[in-house]
């Protein structure tokens, strides 16, 4: 299963995607002319998370969150979508941007949610 939330306020694209193979993973982020090498390469047990050049980041979880663990793996995984998205728009982590990390982490996590139980 994969998707794309869009941040619509903030110039990004997140591309999920959960209990795919290398194979389908690399077609994928061809389609979006996103380097494969760069991404495959890198270690990968549970889930992980790059943000590209082109304002696309794109997160990769080995099983759809359905169990505690990969519910934890996908909290884990928006933290680093919502730290690198907050850092490129220049807005550190500090009380006076908190809620704003917090309102992003709340949007992100609704929509992929959205997404998993669309399929149920």
């Amino acid at each position: 299963m994969n998707f794309i939330v869009d941040t619509v306020i903030y110039p990004y694209k997140i591309v999920f995607i959960f209990d795919e193979t290398d194979e389908q993973v690399e077609r994928l982020l061809k389609r979006y002319n996103l380097s494969t090498a760069e991404f495959l390469e890198k270690t990968f047990k549970l889930g992980r998370c790059t943000k590209f050049t082109n304002n696309m980041i794109v997160v990769r979880i080995r099983k759809l969150p359905k169990n505690p663990e990969y519910k934890s793996v996908l909290s884990h995984e928006v933290f680093h979508v919502v730290t690198f998205i907050m850092d490129g728009i220049g807005a550190s982590h500090s009380d006076s941007s908190e809620e704003c990390y917090a309102y992003l982490t709340d949007y992100i996590t609704k929509k992929v949610y959205e997404r998993i139980d669309k399929r149920k």
